[in-house]
């Protein structure tokens, strides 16, 4: 799957902590799930790749991505991607995530006792929801571009998002640092924004490139809630493991495959092609067992078609 996630040219990407009883040193420690995904306006076969590792520096992307030049990575701001890229000199381009950008802004919104309660022109006072409601004209703007094509899409963003960007960074901008307390909250979500303006504005030089991260993060989800039940893994040959398990899933999950069937369709599989090429198969032909294949669909269609045929025998006739 890693190999195939990096055949594309625009790739989404985040990463989460995860505690591990036993690292290789023996000790415990947090240490991080990466998560990749092809992108979300691309047609065809969805890829997402959990990865461990027990540090969230830039060396990650360096073994990973290294080989892959003309990438563009949809990620947050964090240093280690825009090190990678200054790396790769102009090989590598980031593009920065408005969903996080805006998040930060809802935040302290919430934080806003009462605020629900506020007629519409109390809450047009403030600041943060002001910028929340420019960003979300861009994410209206992009809702009705899904489905063209990226020349399409890229001449919609020229005629309307160009002005919707610049209103935005026009606003950000027009704000002096003097009329912020250097510790508050509001002025990090500002400057934030303003710090990575060249990265968020490079949705608007390609069709291709995904407003937001939203789809990497929502991959990250099942993985999240499961670490709120167990907590921690019990070492590292075991992080690594739950990485590969949320990759088969998760990918089957986003090409429309059942979890449950497609792990079993791999263990019903995998033993017969190591088995007939002498336990080293040629890396190609796992591209057969992918879960969009036609194989596996009709392997599911059938599985499903049986159950239900089972269940209907157990059915107590009215």
């Amino acid at each position: 799957m890693l190999e195939l996630l990096k055949k594309q040219r625009y790739l989404h990407a985040d990463e989460t902590f995860m505690t591990v009883d036993k690292n290789l040193a023996g000790e415990r420690r947090e240490c991080r799930q990466w998560v990749f995904r092809t992108s979300s306006l691309l047609r065809g076969p969805v890829i997402v790749v959990f990865w461990f590792d027990e540090t969230r520096a830039t060396e990650v992307l360096r073994e990973l991505l290294s080989d892959t030049p003309g990438l563009t990575i949809i990620c947050d701001a964090y240093i280690s991607y825009k090190t990678f890229a200054r790396e790769s000199k102009g090989s590598v381009t980031i593009a920065n995530c408005y969903t996080h950008g805006r998040r930060n802004f809802t935040d302290i919104i919430k934080a806003i006792p009462g605020f629900k309660r506020m007629s519409e022109k109390e809450q047009n006072k403030i600041l943060s929801f002001r910028i929340v409601k420019m960003i979300d004209r861009i994410f209206e703007m992009e809702s009705g571009l899904k489905d063209l094509d990226a020349d399409k899409r890229l001449a919609v963003r020229q005629e309307k998002g160009v002005r919707l960007v610049d209103e935005l960074f026009g606003l950000l901008h027009s704000l002096p640092d003097s009329d912020f307390d250097k510790s508050s909250k509001l002025y990090e979500a500002v400057n934030y924004m303003k710090n990575q303006e060249e990265n968020f504005r490079v949705f608007l030089k390609d069709g291709n490139i995904p407003v937001h991260n939203s789809s990497c993060e929502q991959a990250i989800i099942p993985f999240s809630i499961g670490r709120n039940n167990w907590k921690s893994i019990a070492s590292t040959d075991g992080a690594i493991t739950l990485g590969y398990y949320y990759s088969l899933t998760e990918t089957a999950k986003a090409n429309g495959a059942n979890p449950f069937y497609y792990l079993k369709y791999l263990f019903e599989r995998l033993p017969l092609l190591f088995k007939t090429s002498g336990g080293k198969p040629d890396p190609e032909l796992f591209d057969d067992l992918m879960p969009w294949t036609e194989d596996y669909r009709s392997y599911e269609k059938s599985a499903l078609t049986d159950l239900a045929k089972t269940l209907k025998q157990w059915t107590p006739a009215s």
